[in-house]
């Protein structure tokens, strides 16, 4: 039996800009369908990394291959009004169309966002009752991150599919009261950044599976070599509370 619903397997997806994959991010519903990120997957300081990027995703059915394929125009949509940074946090979040019922494409979207192509799975976006604010975060649960860690492997050796996401298991280390952080037990590497991350938790025999926060970067270590300081990944990470992203969906 799978430990994690078939259904949570297409919650990533992966942000490509004109010719590169720029990182990671997730659907959230409410009665719009809005993209969660980090906000530096889509800006360098206050200025778009690409102004239109492709948005691939993968439906409720993991049989399903077909990806769910959107383009959107990033400068149209902030003109619109349709795009909400947080203040303190690394956290971006994209306002696509108006969500309804039915397929996954029965969807209106804004002007500059055209769907490119669809799979016969229905699109997945986690709802708000998905979605757990920090302070109920419990330190020391399971935790799987999804993303597209496009920095990892060699590209033309074949090891993994780079159009498809990648899941990383940890732990919740602890949580950093000052900053409200979430820090993991996960080593995670650039294109993870902006994915979502789903706490595991259990109660009298029932399992929950909860989005908790958003990856914005991994935790170096220093350490002295031949060549001087050298930086690695220490294999703690950090992630922003899902607070930040519900405080960005307030602000439209």
């Amino acid at each position: 039996m799978r430990k994690l619903p078939a259904q949570n397997l297409g919650t990533p997806v992966l942000i490509q800009g004109k010719s590169n994959n720029i990182g990671s991010g997730f659907y959230v519903e409410t009665s719009d369908l809005m993209l969660v990120t980090a906000a530096h997957v889509l800006y360098d300081g206050k200025v778009l990394r690409s102004n239109v990027i492709t948005l691939r995703s993968y439906g409720n059915d993991p049989a399903d291959l077909s990806p769910n394929v959107i383009e959107a125009d990033l400068s149209k949509l902030a003109a619109a009004g349709h795009i909400r940074s947080h203040g303190e946090h690394d956290v971006v979040v994209v306002r696509l169309g108006k969500k309804g019922g039915g397929s996954q494409f029965n969807i209106d979207l804004f002007d500059g966002v055209h769907k490119i192509s669809g799979s016969k799975s229905r699109i997945v976006s986690v709802p708000l009752t998905a979605v757990k604010r920090i302070k109920n975060v419990l330190v020391g649960n399971d935790v799987v991150v999804y993303g597209y860690p496009a920095s990892i492997g060699m590209p033309y050796s074949n090891q993994f599919n780079f159009d498809r996401p990648l899941i990383r298991k940890g732990l919740v280390a602890g949580i950093h009261d000052s900053r409200s952080t979430i820090v993991l037990d996960c080593m995670l590497f650039p294109g993870n950044s902006g994915g979502p991350v789903i706490e595991l938790a259990s109660a009298e025999g029932t399992n929950f599976f909860n989005i908790i926060g958003v990856i914005i970067e991994y935790i170096p270590v220093q350490y002295q070599a031949a060549i001087g300081t050298v930086n690695a990944n220490s294999g703690y990470s950090v992630a922003a509370p899902m607070d930040a992203v519900i405080e960005c969906i307030g602000k439209f």
